[in-house]
């Protein structure tokens, strides 16, 4: 969340550029604290609806804090506190300004709590990222019961660590996931992303993702790590592919080794709207077998940033790709 200063910060910009009668001049430059002791004043507030979107996330992320952790953000919490009194009245009473929130398990211990039941009914962004010691419940359970407001989501959670469940995961409004974990920890079966646009999938295996689930994705983008129990096979791959009609943007990158690259036949895949395509570090095989199993009449540019023993044999299939304007092979 943001610091105390930025909020001071932007008061004091405020305060040298509106008028008079907004706040009291007693100095060429004023102090913060002076600044800070004038706003308290509720008539001389700017009005809440002049807020920047920063500076309401910092009220809200002030006042939904226990109390009792609230002297650790900022020092001065008996002013500040009484500055954003006037603006907290409203906020608490406006959801869509608590939407504003990422909800975050991190955040002020259980203020997401807070937030998260003021600003029903209104979409949300979600983070849950967790240290290495750290659990996803209650965090997770409750929040994946307001997965029909995510517009986004990213989980963040050390290799080890306890297992996200999707069952019962409904998300219509959701447009962009990124899952950042090891592919055992995740279980999405049963979950409904049908209009994710933009999904990255880090170090997560692909079983799971090869489903008309993803008919609306745009952007795609895969690191798979060494740390896969089993290695996503090609098949898997490609699979995500041909249930991604309107993909514009591919990118993918892989540890060594972390894709079986056993050479298969498969039927041409179509992407008319694929624009651009990054491959790095994948296996000359598994480069050969992407590019040969795609048309994309609509792709501009086209890198293989990859490793590649035997990039003078990769068989680009210019036919495949009519338009590519911009061709990279780094050996």
């Amino acid at each position: 969340m943001h610091t105390k200063s930025s909020l001071l910060g932007w008061m004091k910009a405020q305060h040298s550029s509106m008028p008079s009668q907004v706040y009291s001049h007693e100095s060429a430059s004023p102090s913060s604290d002076r600044i800070l002791d004038k706003a308290t004043n509720a008539t001389k507030l700017i009005p809440i609806s002049a807020l920047p979107a920063d500076v309401l996330i910092e009220i809200i992320s002030i006042i939904s804090r226990p109390r009792v952790h609230r002297h650790d953000y900022v020092k001065r919490l008996h002013t500040l506190a009484q500055v954003c009194s006037t603006w907290a009245n409203i906020i608490l009473q406006t959801p869509v300004l608590w939407s504003l929130v990422r909800f975050d398990a991190l955040f002020g211990g259980t203020g997401w709590l807070t937030a998260l039941r003021r600003s029903q009914p209104c979409r949300i962004e979600v983070e849950c990222r967790l240290d290495p010691w750290g659990s996803p419940e209650p965090f997770w359970s409750t929040i994946k019961t307001h997965s029909h407001r995510w517009t986004s989501l990213m989980i963040d959670a050390p290799e080890g660590g306890e297992r996200f469940e999707f069952a019962g995961v409904h998300a219509p409004f959701l447009e962009e996931l990124s899952i950042y974990m090891s592919g055992e920890q995740l279980d999405v079966g049963g979950a409904n992303f049908p209009n994710v646009s933009a999904l990255a999938l880090i170090n997560v295996g692909l079983q799971d993702w090869a489903s008309g689930l993803l008919s609306g994705l745009r952007s795609l983008y895969l690191h798979l790590g060494h740390t896969l129990v089993h290695p996503p096979s090609l098949e898997q791959f490609l699979d995500i592919l041909a249930a991604s009609p309107h993909l514009e943007d591919l990118r993918t990158h892989a540890m060594d080794s972390a894709v079986d690259s056993a050479s298969i036949c498969w039927p041409l895949i179509l992407l008319p709207e694929l624009r651009n395509i990054t491959i790095g570090n994948l296996p000359a095989i598994a480069v050969d077998a992407i590019l040969q199993s795609i048309h994309a009449a609509q792709c501009s540019v086209l890198s293989s940033a990859a490793n590649l023993m035997s990039s003078q044999r990769l068989n680009i299939g210019r036919e495949n790709f009519p338009n590519v304007s911009s061709l990279s092979l780094i050996h």
